[in-house]
């Protein structure tokens, strides 16, 4: 008696434990026959049936592989190997069945290459000792790029499992369409497993999966369509009352479009998370970073975007590419949402959005700006800083060589108009009252000498650290009560004790 349990073990094996079908590493080409499946140990084995249908022999060749694309080796007519080299005669054919060799199962796939096709087909046969308990076969096929397969569903007494594969050097994007009986589209999906679908990949899982609003009774169709270019290899499996059968792959003709267009970014924006244009925001808010785009190739196609946008020294705020990378004809826009974390620090940022289509990148650009970053360290973190022995060596032009000011920087006082602002003071002879601090406005930091009542000229300081103890700015002399600054006469500074 047949057990439906050992069945349903053939259909996991089947539709879940490996079909790779049609998923090959070498060229794709009409010649290709791709067989889904082949199984082997533990009870199971394969026939590879080839058959031709021309009025000449025709030399092929199989090819055996594992799930990850290596060679299987399998022992048929006693030769253990991965490759085997067939002639079958005009209008002939020939079997290849493995040995159920081992106690575990083994999966993988099946190629047959000729310069003339031919026809293939797997038969998977699960015995214990001389009886058989299951049988299944499934088609070769050579791919297309749109496919209809018929669905039934009734709970648990009949479902249907669909495996997709790209036997392509490149991604494909692929989208899944649910047609009732009476020809009206229920359902469109684009599954993230699908989009993209990665070279010489597959994807297996019942309908029920693909479409999981779907309910357990329905009666229809499944189209499967390529987006833009490229072919993908469908096969189809029912189980009905525990019987498990392949299910018939109608090839159909791509879609047309015009055949040629482009794909390209016609603007960025970046708006607050309702959609209203923003261009500055606080850690914590919401960013939309959005791309126009135009699609004028007349069809809907694959062409992943990117969402880059950086900061100051470097901050990279995201850098995504949309794993669903399909568009539609026509224009339309697309976002990708990101927090601003409290860890970004504040100032401009650069959102550049992309989009790839052919080999072909377009990109826009935009600023925007965050501010309330990470605080800055405290005042009298950086008014520490300055304390110690500094020579100031600064050049300016109305004076004889360059010339060096001494500054000893030896207490922290706190500013009696600005509170909590500090300053490093010099106390010392000659350059009593002058004080450093860190301008937080600017980012830089700041040394002021007003002089004495002998010297009615002041030099203001300003600098950033180029090392530990070195720095690196400008210096501007000006009379007292005046407020322009002047030109910026070069200065670097060396601390020379602490």
């Amino acid at each position: 008696m047949r057990s439906s349990i050992k069945t349903l073990q053939v259909a996991v094996l089947v539709l879940v434990a490996g079909l790779a079908a049609n998923v090959y590493g070498g060229q794709t080409s009409s010649t290709t026959t791709y067989l889904p499946q082949i199984a082997d140990g533990g009870g199971y084995s394969t026939t590879i049936t080839i058959l031709n249908v021309s009025s000449s022999p025709v030399a092929g060749t199989v090819k055996l592989f594992n799930d990850d694309g290596s060679p299987k080796f399998l022992q048929i007519k006693g030769t253990t190997g991965a490759q085997f080299n067939v002639t079958v005669p005009a209008n002939g054919s020939v079997r290849l069945t493995t040995s159920d060799a081992g106690s575990d199962v083994t999966v993988g796939w099946a190629v047959v290459e000729a310069a003339t096709r031919l026809q293939a087909f797997a038969t998977y046969d699960f015995h214990l000792g001389n009886q058989l308990y299951a049988t299944a076969g499934v088609l070769g096929t050579t791919g297309a790029a749109r496919v209809v397969v018929p669905i039934e569903l009734n709970g648990n007494n009949e479902i249907t499992g669909i495996a997709i594969g790209n036997p392509q050097s490149s991604s494909i994007g692929v989208r899944l369409r649910l047609y009732d009986e009476s020809g009206n589209e229920v359902s469109s999906a684009l599954d993230a497993r699908l989009n993209p679908l990665a070279p010489r990949a597959h994807v297996a899982d019942l309908v029920t999966a693909y479409f999981k609003n779907i309910g357990s009774s329905f009666k229809g169709s499944l189209g499967i369509e390529v987006i833009g270019s490229g072919i993908v290899s469908v096969t189809g499996l029912s189980i009905k009352e525990g019987l498990l059968s392949a299910i018939p792959v109608i090839e159909l003709p791509a879609t047309t479009s015009n055949g040629s267009g482009s794909v390209v970014v016609e603007s960025v924006s970046t708006t607050d998370s309702s959609g209203n244009a923003k261009q500055s925001f606080a850690p914590g808010d919401s960013v939309m970073l959005n791309i126009a785009l135009n699609n004028t190739t007349g069809s809907e196609v694959m062409a992943p975007r990117t969402y880059y946008a950086t900061g100051p020294q470097g901050y990279v705020l995201i850098n995504n590419t949309a794993s669903n990378g399909t568009v539609p004809a026509g224009k339309h826009i697309f976002a990708s949402t990101v927090t601003v974390p409290a860890s970004a620090p504040s100032g401009t940022y650069t959102f550049q959005g992309t989009i790839t289509y052919g080999g072909v990148s377009s990109s826009k650009s935009i600023t925007f700006t965050v501010g309330n970053g990470p605080s800055a360290p405290s005042s009298q973190t950086q008014a520490q800083k300055l304390l110690g022995t500094w020579n100031l060596t600064f050049t300016i032009s109305a004076l004889a060589g360059p010339q060096t000011n001494i500054y000893h920087f030896t207490s922290i006082v706190e500013s009696s108009s600005k509170a909590g602002l500090l300053y490093a003071v010099d106390y010392s002879p000659g350059h009593y009252g002058a004080y450093g601090y860190y301008d937080d406005t600017n980012n830089v930091f700041v040394v002021v000498d007003e002089g004495n009542a002998g010297n009615p000229q002041s030099l203001i300081f300003t600098f950033a650290f180029t090392g530990a103890d070195s720095v690196s700015g400008c210096l501007y002399a000006f009379d007292k009560g005046f407020t322009n600054y002047g030109k910026c006469n070069p200065m670097n500074g060396v601390r020379t004790a602490r």
